[in-house]
């Protein structure tokens, strides 16, 4: 009975926006099937997206002929189906358009005004239109001795920080299958979240996140954050050369390991900088390695890419 009862419910609901067919009918069906028993429509949820199409684009700010109240009305029965249907209704682009006409109109006078700018404001930072957005601070997925800590920000689609909720690493794993975070909750709250590596290990790393948000928030698209670890490496067995092009002579063959080297050299001379890379007592080969040159009067650098020996 309950079963026939909802389906009935629902049709009605159905029949009413097919038979008028206006952004408010829509509005209002949304908000109505949020608040019923049972399952969302597929056909309900997937008429959010057409119905925003509907919407005048002015620059960079949408809305709908009805103005404030009839944009605001769209976008809380939108979010309010969305949290239920578990589902994003719309797409970033139109969502921060929508937010732009919406803060628009903050400032503008009347209670009605006031009214409806805040209805549009809570339909777009509850988190259920689009999915909450995942952001890396400080450039922290570049970790080193000197800086261990991986810092990530939770974000609605107003660029604002998710309070109550919480983050987690699920795994963190090279592909070797060493790990550099372990499995736990993250540090911090509140939307803004740490976590310091417990080994560090040279690569590259994918960490997977878990975020417990309260209601009305959808969970990120991408909770995995790529974290690249970066050890030092002992420069050995350094060599400058100073080869003459046009006879292929050597001018100039000597090691580093006494000090500073000197030489002439003039277009015809060619310089080459000999060196490998180990890390304790291992020899290492790198993806990219940048060599500086500094001029010790001018104090100018100029910088080249080191060739691997084939």
């Amino acid at each position: 009975k309950q079963w026939y009862q909802r389906r009935v419910r629902g049709e009605k609901i159905a029949a009413k926006v097919k038979e008028e067919d206006t952004v408010t009918a829509h509005s209002l069906a949304y908000l109505a099937t949020a608040v019923l028993p049972g399952e969302v429509p597929k056909d309900l949820v997937d008429s959010i997206e057409d119905i925003a199409h509907r919407a005048d684009t002015i620059g960079n700010a949408m809305s709908f002929e009805g103005g404030l109240m009839e944009t605001s009305l769209f976008l809380k029965g939108a979010s309010v189906l969305s949290q239920k249907a578990g589902k994003a209704a719309l797409t970033d682009q139109m969502t921060q358009k929508f937010a732009n006409y919406i803060v628009s109109n903050k400032d503008k006078a009347g209670k009605s005004n006031l009214f409806y700018t805040l209805v549009g404001l809570d339909a777009l930072s509850s988190g259920s239109l689009v999915p909450t957005h995942l952001i890396v601070l400080d450039n922290s997925a570049v970790i080193s001795e000197s800086q261990r800590t991986l810092k990530v920000s939770l974000v609605n689609p107003l660029g604002v920080t998710v309070k109550d909720s919480t983050a987690k690493i699920i795994s963190a794993k090279g592909s070797g299958g060493q790990a550099i975070f372990t499995a736990g909750p993250m540090s911090g709250g509140d939307g803004t979240f740490e976590v310091a590596a417990s080994e560090l290990t040279r690569g590259v790393f994918t960490a997977e996140l878990g975020f417990e948000l309260p209601s009305g928030y959808l969970a990120p698209d991408n909770s995995v954050v790529k974290v690249k670890c970066v050890l030092p490496v002992e420069l050995k067995d350094a060599t400058f050369k100073l080869i003459d092009v046009d006879d292929n002579r050597i001018l100039l063959n000597n090691d580093l390991s006494g000090g500073a080297v000197q030489g002439k050299a003039d277009l015809s001379t060619r310089l080459i900088f000999d060196f490998s890379l180990a890390d304790g007592a291992e020899e290492v080969t790198l993806h990219q390695v940048f060599v500086r040159f500094t001029n010790t009067k001018t104090k100018q650098n100029v910088f080249f890419i080191a060739q691997a020996d084939l």
